[in-house]
């Protein structure tokens, strides 16, 4: 907004009569500051895939011991953004988005006192409400603004039909519908007309605080900087009256927007993103920053972020005397927008808490995994979470729900019910009870016992290791990488790969040799004899994993007609990044939607031919999943399961090492590991479809397509790739190698394939769960024509 145009509002509100748009008496009831601040909050863990922004808002664990949420020596809260971190090109940067565990209705009032909020280009903060169900249930922006921007914008966001007319009030309305469909989610907005209620002005002004009543009648927000703070509330008095308060700065009266109709109880929000829909946008990045929104300011230089942070005193809440708490509700962020001007089509997300809404990750079921003809009733039976785990449980449910789900008739009613311990909505199957009775017995037997467990088939171990590995033994020719990779008599006679006497294989670059000015630098390149078929899972233990510039290092798997049969990258990186990046790349058709994973995607289209074969590549958000801090942690291990449902990837540091992969268990069970790091569900890539057999390849190479990429090697290392580091000092390659205790292999009874069986890779065998269903659909199809 325009210094005239703020100016005259000023003006403005000094001739309006110093009134109430409320007069309603309030008494506490919570009390959110000191020591204990974050105790009941929520912390969201999940990348931005809200408003899009180039962030990742991170768990309780990660805020805590990377200080991006903290209690400060005067007993404020601190929420910023990771300031001190390189960023890396295609890696988005850490911050925090935290919401009440609790939930806040109509009758109650919250006054947040804060000295510092978070400003600054690619900078989005916000402070703001949002019910469970988006838009239905409303949203409350209180404070929010992007990059350099000088005062405060407010909105409401409703479902259609709320509008704001007639408003006393000392803002400027920008937009008086609040309906998320009206101009891309702009909601009905406020603009402050104070030059203190936001960005740097308001940090040297001492803050302010801001007071948000939400009523039946009306939902106003006043904004009192530090001079004009009302005695009561800066006073700490267990009741306040808005009567005290004057005129507030956004008015929204129920007159045009029944607040009862359009308002549901309200979680309470702080989160700070980066570029996004809003920020991010050329046209209003340009308004207040110069340069690139991502490229000069997020992989920039971290101390940029220094005033990218909330400093809160105290979020207090009141009650008119009503019961204003729904209890443990979590993040209200179960669909829809953050922000004003985020997309209504804003993807959805789970929180650190359950939530009364279904699963974010939840999808149509068919029994068993059936799909035929006449199925399509059974699809939208249930709704569940992708992990197999879930589908006995689901079962379970459904089937104790059929007394309920049918009227004396016998036709369906639609009945759901929640299951808070698995996040699962349950409904009744429309069809007839005695069809849905036979199914279930058809194929009880398949679904509970797919609980993903799996029996040893290989053991890559001790001093016979590499005896069953071939030795690429040429130049790299395959990511124009500045490497030889030598032969197995080469590798062992210098010792580029041995076991050492710790019974672990190493697998190095040559950290002796002076290379000569265009010669390349000798490595390793080893790949499995034998492949290995869908319904197999391969872990990999290491204790070490190559790093340092010009390094590129990878732990991955591919079939020989590539990309006919797919490519699985279980691990790999560049330079000196800090996280790793799992992959596929396939032929075209294969993409990925709704993964259960605690991993960013970076890109979703898993086609080599787009993107110059980028693949859909997932990020990690541990940060001891590569380099140097991979070492220093001990080391982890990396769990692929390469199934029919789906291929899911899991990464455990040392000491979040699964106990049956500790030992020498000759059985695992993957449902017992939690959520994946990377998942890729079979429902938008068709694992039968897009991959063969696999063998199994550990190599390191330098420089290269991606590595030596100049841009890319920039990100993380100074100097020339080839120069500096490759003709250069031997012991620039010291740590670049790996230390493996174990690869082992799991599966059934036909998942090996010996080199006396390949040739034929390329083409799927059915298994015998496959042959099952299509022979089942010939003893159902009668059943579903009737």
């Amino acid at each position: 907004m325009a210094l005239s145009t703020a100016l005259a509002a000023v003006a403005v509100a000094a001739l309006l009569p110093s009134t109430s748009a409320a007069s309603g008496s309030y008494s506490i009831i919570k009390d959110y500051s000191g020591s204990t601040f974050f105790d009941d909050w929520v912390f969201y863990g999940n990348y931005d895939n809200l408003t899009n922004g180039d962030a990742i808002f991170v768990n309780r664990s990660l805020a805590t011991s990377d200080q991006l949420a903290y209690v400060n020596d005067a007993g404020n809260a601190i929420i910023q953004v990771d300031n001190t971190t390189t960023v890396p090109y295609n890696y988005k940067r850490d911050t925090v988005r935290i919401a009440t565990a609790d939930q806040y209705s109509l009758g109650s009032l919250w006054v947040v006192d804060m000295t510092h909020i978070p400003y600054g280009c690619s900078v989005w903060p916000a402070f703001w409400s949002q019910a469970s169900v988006w838009p239905q249930g409303g949203e409350i922006d209180i404070l929010e603004g992007v990059n350099l921007q000088t005062v405060n914008e407010m909105a409401l966001h409703t479902d259609n039909g709320c509008t704001m007319t007639g408003q006393v009030q000392t803002g400027t309305i920008s937009s008086s519908n609040c309906s998320y469909e009206y101009n891309s989610n702009q909601g009905c907005q406020v603009v402050d007309p104070s030059t203190s209620s936001y960005g740097e002005a308001f940090a040297k002004a001492g803050g302010g605080v801001w007071v948000t009543e939400f009523s039946t009648s009306a939902i106003n927000i006043w904004y009192f900087n530090r001079s004009s703070v009302p005695s009561s509330i800066s006073g700490n008095e267990s009741s306040l009256s808005t009567s005290d308060f004057g005129t507030p700065t956004a008015n929204y009266p129920s007159t045009d927007c029944n607040m009862e109709k359009f308002f549901a109880p309200q979680t309470i929000i702080f989160d700070i993103t980066l570029c996004g829909d809003w920020a991010g946008s050329n046209s209003t990045f340009q308004q207040t920053c110069t340069g690139t929104c991502y490229n000069d300011y997020v992989i920039g230089t971290a101390s940029y972020y220094s005033t990218a942070y909330f400093e809160i005193s105290s979020l207090r809440i009141y009650s008119n005397g009503t019961d204003v708490v729904t209890a443990g509700s979590g993040d209200g962020s179960s669909s829809g927008s953050s922000t004003a001007s985020a997309s209504s089509s804003s993807s959805t997300s789970s929180s650190d808490s359950n939530s009364g809404a279904a699963s974010p990750y939840a999808q149509a079921l068919t029994i068993g995994g059936i799909l035929a003809a006449g199925s399509a009733a059974i699809a939208a039976a249930m709704l569940r979470p992708k992990r197999t785990e879930d589908w006995s449980l689901a079962l379970f449910l459904l089937h104790s729900l059929l007394d309920s789900c049918y009227t004396s008739a016998q036709t369906p009613v639609v009945i759901c019910r929640f299951c808070f311990a698995c996040s699962l909505r349950i409904c009744c199957p429309p069809m007839s009870p005695h069809l849905f009775l036979a199914l279930l017995g058809a194929v009880a037997l398949p679904v509970s016992t797919a609980t993903g467990t799996y029996s040893i088939v290989e053991d890559f171990s001790g001093t016979t290791f590499f005896d069953k590995w071939t030795f690429y033994d040429n130049f790299d020719n395959l990511t124009n990488g500045d490497v030889i990779w030598v032969s197995e008599d080469t590798a062992r006679s210098t010792n580029l790969a041995y076991v050492n006497s710790a019974g672990n294989a190493i697998i190095k670059v040559d950290n002796f040799t002076q290379v000569a000015n265009n010669q390349k630098r000798n490595s390793v390149r080893i790949s499995s004899n034998d492949e290995f078929r869908v319904g197999s899972v391969f872990v990999a233990d290491m204790l070490h994993v190559p790093f340092g510039c010009s390094v590129w290092p990878a732990w991955w798997s591919q079939a020989p007609h590539w990309p006919a049969g797919g490519e699985i990258d279980t691990f790999e990186g560049v330079n000196m990044v800090t996280r790793n990046q799992y992959a596929l790349h396939t032929e075209d058709g294969c993409t990925v939607s709704n993964p259960l994973q605690t991993g960013i995607d970076n890109s979703t289209n898993c086609a080599a031919s787009a993107n110059s074969n980028q693949g859909c590549v997932v990020t990690d958000v541990n940060t001891q999943s590569y380099g140097e801090a991979f070492a220093s942690a001990g080391g982890g291990v990396f769990v692929t399961e390469f199934a029919e449902s789906g291929i899911s990837i899991w990464f455990f540091s040392r000491s979040e090492v699964p106990s049956s992969l500790t030992g020498n268990s000759s059985t695992i069970d993957t449902s017992a590991f939690g959520t994946p790091s990377a998942n890729y569900p079979t429902d938008s890539c068709n694992i039968d479809k897009f991959f063969a057999a696999q063998h199994l390849i550990f190599d390191i190479t330098l420089c290269g397509d991606f590595a030596g990429n100049a841009a890319v090697f920039a990100q993380t290392c100074s100097g020339s790739c080839y120069s500096d580091y490759v003709i250069g000092a031997p012991s620039n390659y010291d740590n670049a190698y790996f230390e493996v205790q174990h690869v082992r292999v799991y599966g059934g009874n036909d998942t090996v394939v010996p080199p006396s069986e390949q040739g034929a890779a390329a083409t799927i065998r059915p298994s015998l769960w496959q042959m099952f269903k299509l022979v089942l659909f010939s003893m159902l199809i009668p059943l579903w024509a009737a």
